[in-house]
C-alpha cells in the first residue's frame, strides 16, 4: 500500500528530526556550529562525492529534500537530489547574494563552498580519483545527511 510505503520512508527522518527536537529542548545547544559545519564541509563533500562519480548522471532541495531521496530511492535517488541541491544553491549563493548584496563579486561567489565542490565535483567527472581520497570525502559527506536533521 503507497500510505504505508511513504510511512515507512518518512518515519526515520521524522524520529531523528523529533529526538533533535527534543534534545534541544532538554539540553539547549548552539546548534548554529553546527549548521555552519554542516554547510561549509559536510555537504559540499557530498556534493562534491556524488558530481565527480562517474556514475552521475544531469538529470525540498535541501537538508531535508537529500534525506528523502536517499531513504525513498537509496543510492540512485541521492545524484538527483544532489543536482537540485547545486542549482539553488549556486542560484542562492550567486543571484541570491547579488540581491541583498549589489556589491557581490563574482570573488566573493567562487568563496562559498558549494559553489566550489560543484564546480570541483563537475570538472573531475571524467576523472578517477583514488579511492584513498575520495572515500574520506564520501564519509564527510554521509555526515553531512545525518546533521542536516538537526538543524
Amino acid at each position: 500500500m503507497l500510505i504505508s510505503r511513504i510511512f515507512t520512508i518518512l518515519f526515520p527522518i521524522f524520529a531523528i528530526v523529533a529526538v533533535g527536537y527534543l534534545y534541544a529542548r532538554l539540553r539547549p545547544i548552539d546548534i548554529s556550529a553546527v549548521n555552519r559545519l554542516n554547510m561549509a564541509i559536510f555537504t559540499p563533500a557530498l556534493l562534491f562525492s556524488v558530481l565527480c562519480d562517474k556514475s552521475f548522471m544531469f538529470v525540498n532541495t535541501g537538508n531535508m529534500g537529500i534525506p528523502v531521496a536517499l531513504f525513498a530511492f537509496g543510492d540512485i535517488g541521492l545524484p538527483v537530489a544532489m543536482l537540485f541541491l547545486m542549482i539553488t544553491a549556486i542560484l542562492g549563493a550567486t543571484l541570491g547574494i547579488y540581491i541583498v548584496s549589489q556589491r557581490a563579486s563574482v570573488l566573493e561567489l567562487l568563496k562559498e563552498p558549494l559553489i566550489q565542490a560543484a564546480i570541483a565535483g563537475v570538472s573531475l567527472t571524467k576523472v578517477s580519483l583514488p579511492a584513498l581520497w575520495l572515500k574520506p570525502i564520501e564519509m564527510l559527506g554521509n555526515c553531512g545527511v545525518r546533521l542536516s536533521f538537526m538543524g
